[in-house]
């Protein structure tokens, strides 16, 4: 199947949430209005016949017929009032929320390229400066590196979720870790087979470089290693480093903004992880009780051998 026959069928397949929740007040309304219609209906009907049957009432059952018109038409003319208000709520929000992530690209984007430029010129002066070790150098390379990183977690966070953004073709881990161990130099990466696998490229390295900022800064750890299974029409990495593993509560890991103790992180990388994995047709498994160090699992579809 090719990438976009992929789209097109997750989009047949995904129902948004916007959709979800313009039918709900569609369906609502509808409801709500067809009761008000066969209460008004039916009062009237009921008036009609008691006057036919009491023909010395008819004055006072006319007004009640009158009576039961006007309040019918109001509560009909207040549900289609409400009901379009809440519509047009709901399209407002969609459109503020739609510019507030292009907003939040456009700012990402503009604020990348003096980082990277940064990023470059202190690997320019680190080079000119060997053999002699400069530890402001290095820290500022580090932060830099990791401010990078952050802004594309915010970027990932605010359009992940969109099936626009994911675009799956056959990807070989050996160009990924081989792109990993340039961005990481000083961390030792071990795949032992090379795989192709069906993934969007900018969210497997997103996915990757998580996971080794996430190894390096928490757990202390300075290898990773990933290890591959051929399942069928589907691939498992199994991907294990060398750190300090995982101490705090297994059911909140990955949860967003979560903090288990004062030096660990927002949860905001694991998080990721799992979306993009997910966004990928994927699964994403953590095993917090793995020793030593932090071991998790990922299954992706669409792998072969290479």
């Amino acid at each position: 199947m090719t990438n976009s026959g992929a789209t097109e069928n997750k989009r047949d397949r995904k129902i948004s949430v916007q959709s979800v929740y313009l039918t709900l007040v569609i369906v609502w309304l509808a409801t709500t209005l067809a009761l008000a219609i066969w209460w008004l209906v039916h009062g009237l009907a009921q008036a009609g016949m008691l006057a036919e049957l009491e023909p010395l009432l008819n004055d006072k059952f006319r007004i009640q017929h009158r009576m039961i018109l006007s309040e019918g038409l109001t509560l009909i003319s207040l549900l289609l009032l409400g009901g379009a208000g809440l519509f047009w709520l709901l399209l407002r929000e969609y459109r503020r929320g739609d510019q507030m992530k292009i907003f939040f690209a456009t700012f990402t984007h503009e604020l990348k390229t003096p980082l990277a430029s940064l990023r470059l010129q202190a690997e320019a002066l680190q080079e000119d400066l060997e053999p002699d070790n400069n530890p402001l150098l290095d820290r500022l390379l580090q932060d830099t590196s990791r401010l990078e990183l952050q802004l594309d977690n915010a970027l990932f966070l605010a359009t992940a979720r969109n099936s626009d953004q994911i675009h799956l073709e056959p990807l070989a881990l050996s160009t990924l870790v081989g792109k990993m161990r340039t961005i990481f130099p000083d961390f030792e990466i071990r795949l032992e087979r090379d795989v192709r696998v069906m993934a969007d490229r900018r969210a497997i390295e997103s996915l990757f470089r998580n996971l080794i900022q996430n190894a390096r800064v928490h757990g202390g750890a300075t290898e990773l290693s990933v290890r591959s299974i051929s399942m069928g029409k589907k691939t498992k990495l199994s991907v294990t480093d060398n750190g300090l593993g995982f101490t705090g509560d297994p059911a909140a890991i990955g949860r967003l903004f979560f903090r288990h103790t004062a030096q660990s992180g927002s949860g905001v990388g694991l998080h990721l992880c799992r979306v993009l994995v997910e966004r990928m047709n994927g699964k994403m498994t953590i095993d917090p009780k793995s020793s030593p160090g932090f071991h998790l699992e990922i299954l992706l579809e669409g792998a072969a051998d290479t």
